[in-house]
């Protein structure tokens, strides 16, 4: 553990159970071909609810494909998560991780998603951003070893 009280997580451990229920949509298809072995340092749980919040978000707004990948880079882990939907305008790359921001119209989601996954990052001393993508919305969070 380290001084958060953090410890060593396999991050595709976590993201593998975290898209489970997704795989059973019929609506969305989980692209789950790009998680390779990958650790971390963090909090299980929380980074399970990362996950969650992405992965949510990219299926309220993907037209029929997620596709989620873990892979480690030098300085610990990269999650990516990209839907094929309309994807996010690239003024509001960064506003939309301000809580209660919503980019659609739909009263049933609160819009806490993409603001709770910053704060999660956030403690985890990690980054989240959106990148460029051909199509759809692509979010990329960079974990500590």
């Amino acid at each position: 553990m380290d001084g958060n009280g953090y410890e060593v997580v396999d991050l595709d451990t976590v993201v593998i159970a975290a898209t489970a229920p997704y795989t059973r949509s019929a609506r969305v298809s989980i692209d789950a071909s790009g998680i390779e072995p990958s650790a971390c340092t963090g909090d299980p749980t929380e980074l399970g609810r990362l996950v969650t919040d992405l992965v949510d978000n990219a299926v309220r707004f993907a037209a029929s494909r997620v596709a989620v990948s873990v892979f480690p880079t030098p300085a610990g882990s990269r999650l990516t998560v990209v839907d094929d939907g309309p994807g996010i305008p690239e003024g509001e790359w960064e506003h939309v991780f301000e809580p209660g921001v919503r980019l659609d119209a739909d009263p049933g989601h609160a819009g806490t998603g993409l603001s709770d996954a910053r704060e999660i990052v956030g403690r985890h001393r990690a980054t989240v951003r959106v990148e460029p993508s051909a199509r759809g919305a692509r979010l990329v969070v960079d974990l500590p070893a």
